[in-house]
């Protein structure tokens, strides 16, 4: 959603730092000073992505499902809003939680009215639609059924170094999940940005989730103007 922001950005604004990530997962064992964990990894980099109680309920609800089969992963995606209006930061070490959101979709077609699939979305929080759409003039026909689910994310990203079974992940993305920080040269905000570009350190394998992104994610956070 945001191609166009990024194809048009001012010749003032400055890559800081861009990746692209290529699956997410949970810590193998709990990240100190985190809470609430996910993580998307790339062989370079990981963000360590920090839920709400409630958003990270979810995944625990959600993940055996996906893993059963229960809920066909094929049909769910990860996107984020993007955040253009800019970061506000009280203080500047806070620069190490970038916040945003992002939103987790399962759209399917041809799926019966109330399945099973619609009533454990519903259960765990996700606002579902279903479409039965008619068609035609002056004769009308019925296309296929489809079933649009949307969840909200709220989510805080640290910039960390690669988990260390980066290149042996499970479940990976359709597509990678492109991230880039960038900040305009007028808002001479680079020294308070210094601490993003030196990754967390820590050390555990990456458990990955079957959640896949069917569209390249261009998530870019525009720094706060100083």
């Amino acid at each position: 959603m945001l191609v166009d922001e990024m194809t048009n950005r001012s010749p003032k604004d400055i890559t800081l730092f861009q990746d692209e990530f290529v699956a997410i997962g949970k810590p193998s064992q709990p990240i100190s000073g985190f809470n609430n964990v996910l993580i998307l990894a790339s062989p370079k980099n990981s963000l360590i992505v920090e839920l709400e109680n409630k958003d990270y309920h979810l995944f625990n609800q959600l993940v055996p499902q996906l893993q059963s089969g229960k809920i066909n992963n094929q049909h769910l995606n990860l996107s984020s809003d993007g955040n253009e209006k800019g970061i506000k930061l009280d203080k500047q070490k806070q620069i190490h939680r970038i916040q945003d959101n992002f939103l987790l979709q399962y759209w399917e077609w041809s799926v019966p009215k109330d399945s099973y699939t619609q009533k454990e979305l519903t259960k765990m929080g996700f606002r579902c639609t279903f479409y039965k759409d008619l068609q035609g003039n002056p004769k009308t026909f019925e296309l296929d059924s489809a079933l649009l689910c949307e969840y909200k994310l709220t989510a805080k990203l640290t910039l960390a170094n690669a988990v260390k079974n980066s290149y042996n992940l499970t479940h990976q993305f359709k597509q990678p999940f492109k991230y880039h920080i960038y900040y305009t040269k007028n808002n001479n905000v680079l020294k308070a940005t210094g601490l993003i570009l030196t990754p967390v350190a820590f050390a555990v394998d990456l458990v990955t989730l079957p959640i896949h992104i069917a569209t390249v994610g261009i998530f870019i956070p525009r720094l706060p103007d100083r």
